[in-house]
This record gives structure tokens, sequence and C-alpha cells, in this order.
């Protein structure tokens, strides 16, 4: 996805046009829709050439986004991120104090497959 914005207050009709040719986008739609909704800003997807985005003059700080959003992250790529590994160097202490402290300032995450496996043996007793 490749986003354009097309500010009116700040573009001539020649610029715009010029941004049209560019896209491929149509003009007279554009130009229409500009004075039909009072536009101030549009966002466009340059490769689909859908609009996923507008502000009206009203009220130009918000972004009303069309029905077409819903394709801009149905396409985006998914990434997974690994859960962070807290790594000491210093000797593990195995008493339950030290570990849930360890545990309130870094999350169970932090915790070494042997503090899991000494806190699983403690909550049996």
């Amino acid at each position: 996805m490749n986003l354009i914005v097309i500010d009116f207050t700040i573009s001539s009709e020649d610029e715009i046009k010029k941004i049209c040719d560019k896209f491929n986008f149509d003009y007279k739609i554009i130009s229409k829709d500009k004075k039909k909704f009072k536009l101030k800003k549009i966002f466009i997807d340059t490769i689909t050439k859908k609009l996923i985005a507008y502000t009206t003059k009203k009220d130009p700080l918000l972004i009303l986004y069309t029905d077409a959003i819903g394709d801009v992250f149905l396409n985006l790529p998914i990434f997974q991120l690994d859960e962070p590994k807290i790594e000491s160097s210093l000797p593990i202490k195995l008493d339950v104090d030290s570990i849930l402290e360890k545990i309130h300032k870094y999350g169970m995450n932090s915790l070494s497959k042997e503090e899991r496996n000494f806190m699983d043996e403690e909550s049996k007793k």
C-alpha cells in the first residue's frame, strides 16, 4: 500500500490535475467530491486507487475512514514479536521471595526453566 494525501487547502487545481495524471486518478470525480462534501484532505491508496480516508472543512482534525480501510489492514504482513528474554549473569536464587520479586520487576517470562520448576514444586507443598 502506498498512500498519497491531497490537501485541497494548499494545492492548486493545476497541481491536483498533475497528481491525478501521475497516479491515474479520475480528476472529475475528485473535483466533484471535493465540492460536494467540502473536503479538506483526501487519502488515496495509489495502488488500488481507493479512497481510504478524508477530512472536511467543517471538522479538519477529524479523519473519517471509508470501508476501504479494512482492505489496508487485511493486506498488511503479519509480524510476531518474540517474548523478551531477560538474561542475567547473576546466580539464580531458588527461594520464593527472590523469584516473586523477579516476577514483580520483570514478569513471568523472565523466569528460567529452573525457577519455574522450583515455583511449581513449591506451589504443590
